[in-house]
């Protein structure tokens, strides 16, 4: 036999071994899925249905509310529990019955004292996955009236679990969902009275070089903020006009207020929701420095975030 045959034989006998080597894994994820799934529905104090859909229930635990003073909001935070009833749910139909569970647990909590500008989010979870999903805060009438956004927002979830081959349902499995209450006041006009837990905000805006203060008396606060930040992640050639406050800023923001549709004035969630649909390619977060700098973003992660402390 000559090299070539040699090479030849050697490599169809590795093709083999991959080969087997893939069936392998695609058994044993088959079985942890049907063990998982099993002691699933036994803890959920059913058992086994093939008569019946598979199919996953995110049970409400109590609720945490959570306040912060200084940006006037309330969040109402859900950790949940997974049950599962009826016969198993095979790969194909994982992900649809994912997006099902979820849903009815969101609707439960609409079903609560929810305002229709009050926001939703919800965070997957999993070790399986290469980070959390997070799902961007509808309103709550956005929910419940369905739509192109809400649609959006699932079929985004779809391809997230989808185009992740290692995504197993397993005991790290685990989905939240937060409510967000009231808007808070950022209109920019008026000055915050001190309180004690505002020091340690204070203290960063002096010490960090990289804490830029907008210093306005318009109504433009918000959105000279962005601009702002996203002037510094574009190298813009006016950056030190922007930086310091001068005409291009105000420009700048009068003109993103018009993209976004939002009227000049106070700004909360819904306007920070608003803002961050005309900046596609820009991640909105909101930093508050009062609460253990808690971070909520108004869109997956990405490479220019805009950070509003």
């Amino acid at each position: 036999m000559d090299d070539y045959s040699e090479d030849a034989v050697c490599n169809s006998v590795m093709d083999e071994i991959e080969e087997d080597a893939l069936c392998n894994d695609v058994f044993d994820r088959f079985e942890r899925q049907r063990d998982f799934q099993s002691r699933l529905i036994h803890q959920s104090g059913g058992a086994l249905d093939r008569n019946a859909e598979g199919r996953f229930k995110f049970d409400l635990q109590p609720y945490v509310d959570r306040q912060s003073e200084r940006m006037g909001v309330r969040e109402r935070h859900f950790q949940t529990t997974m049950r599962q009833t009826g016969n198993f749910v095979d790969r194909p139909q994982l992900v649809p019955a994912l997006q099902d569970g979820l849903r009815r647990a969101i609707n439960r909590v609409l079903e609560s004292d929810m305002d229709d500008q009050d926001r939703l989010y919800f965070t997957i979870a999993s070790d399986r996955l290469t980070s959390n999903f997070q799902g961007w805060g509808l309103s709550a009438g956005g929910w419940r009236a369905g739509g192109q956004r809400l649609d959006a927002l699932f079929n985004r979830l779809a391809d997230a679990l989808n185009s992740n081959e290692q995504f197993e349902m397993d005991d790290t499995f685990q989905v939240s969902i937060t409510r967000v209450r009231h808007t808070p006041q950022g209109s920019g006009g008026s000055k915050r009275k001190k309180k004690p837990g505002h020091r340690p905000l204070s203290v960063l805006k002096v010490k960090k070089d990289s804490v830029i203060q907008i210093k306005n008396e318009d109504n433009l606060c918000c959105a000279r903020a962005i601009v702002t930040a996203k002037a510094k992640l574009d190298q813009h050639p006016e950056w030190n006009n922007i930086r310091q406050g001068r005409k291009k800023q105000k420009e700048l923001a009068i003109k993103l207020h018009r993209q976004a549709g939002v009227q000049p004035g106070r700004c909360g969630y819904e306007e920070l929701a608003k803002f961050q649909e005309s900046l596609p390619d820009y991640r909105l977060i909101l930093v508050d420095a009062d609460k253990a700098f808690h971070r909520k973003a108004f869109s997956p992660p990405g490479p220019n975030e805009i950070i509003l402390l």
